[in-house]
């Protein structure tokens, strides 16, 4: 269990800081797929955090002590998470999609390069340069 967060503190006396960060990062993949909106990820622990963290402790027996949050006095206000439109009910990718193309330089797909190619090879085999016959 990490307390770098709390120090013994109230949440209302807390700045912002990257574990708190981390803990709002994990309370919104859980609460976030479950068609809850997502708490910001601000660093600033504070009463969104703690209803966040009430309300994925219904899911995920355990959460509230890894970061201490389950200590006397560490959430003296809570405001639970909504249900809402915010996402749809689920989490957006961390990365973008690649779009995939299947048109080659050219504007082509694979399989035409591919024939293309086989015909210039075979055309520069039948017809390509010459050899000269050796002189008797």
């Amino acid at each position: 269990m990490s307390l770098g967060i709390l120090s013994g503190k109230t949440l209302g006396a807390l700045v912002a800081n990257e574990e708190c960060k981390t803990f709002q990062a994990r309370l919104n993949s859980i609460l976030v797929p479950q068609g809850f909106q997502a708490i910001a990820t601000d660093g600033k622990c504070g009463a969104s955090t703690c209803g966040a963290a009430a309300e994925a402790a219904k899911t995920v027996p355990g959460i509230r002590q890894e970061f201490g949050f389950d200590l006397p006095g560490v959430c003296p206000s809570s405001t639970p998470p909504r249900k809402g439109s915010s996402g749809g009910g689920f989490a957006p990718p961390l990365t973008p999609p690649i779009e995939t193309s299947s048109a080659g330089m050219l504007g082509m797909d694979q399989n035409t390069l591919l024939l293309v190619a086989a015909v210039a090879v075979g055309a520069y085999v039948f017809l390509g340069p010459k050899k000269k016959k050796a002189a008797a």
